[in-house]
């Protein structure tokens, strides 16, 4: 996954806010147990994930039929998903 240099919101209020809510949080261990600190676009991919499960929960449905069926075809030829 790449991250982005510069944020790519609508508004300065969004980005104000988001970032408000990043420093509020703190720091936290990431997966391979470095200490970092939250960022705006952490914050902001939680609030969109949680929106679209909530909005439009058969698009994660979908993604996860998409994601065995990629998985069974990587297989079928031989190749590890």
């Amino acid at each position: 996954m790449s991250v982005r240099r510069e944020p790519t919101y609508l508004s300065t209020d969004v980005w104000g806010a988001l970032l408000l809510i990043a420093r509020g949080r703190g720091k936290h261990a990431d997966i391979q147990g470095f200490v970092k600190s939250t960022t705006p676009d952490e914050i902001a991919d939680e609030y969109l994930r949680e929106a679209i499960r909530e909005k439009d929960p058969d698009v994660v449905e979908l993604q996860k039929k998409i994601a065995k069926m990629r998985d069974e075809f990587i297989k079928a030829r031989g190749g590890e998903p």
